[in-house]
Parts: C-alpha cells; sequence; structure tokens
C-alpha cells in the first residue's frame, strides 16, 4: 500500500522541518511513504526548505 502525506504550508519556514521529522517514515502496511509539500505562495523561504 501506498500513502501520501500532504502539507499545505503558507509561510512555515520555522515550523515545517519539525513536522518533516515528526512523521514516522515506516508504518506497518505501508510499502510506500511519500511526503508531499504543497507551497501557496509563501516568501519566507518555506518552499526551499521543503525541497
Amino acid at each position: 500500500m501506498r500513502l501520501i502525506v500532504q502539507i499545505p504550508c503558507y509561510g512555515e519556514q520555522e515550523t515545517l522541518p519539525q513536522t518533516l521529522a515528526d512523521i514516522p517514515r515506516k508504518i506497518d502496511g505501508i510499502d510506500h511513504l511519500e511526503i508531499l509539500v504543497v507551497d501557496d505562495g509563501s516568501t519566507d523561504g518555506t518552499a526551499d526548505l521543503a525541497r
């Protein structure tokens, strides 16, 4: 099974690193985990950080 964790962001440069770190990388029953950060035009570097 595949799981996509979608994180909508706007101006989250300060909190995004911890949010990403808190997501478990292995979950029982999940073969593939993908994290999708959707930046909505932040100007604080959120998009660069997500990359």
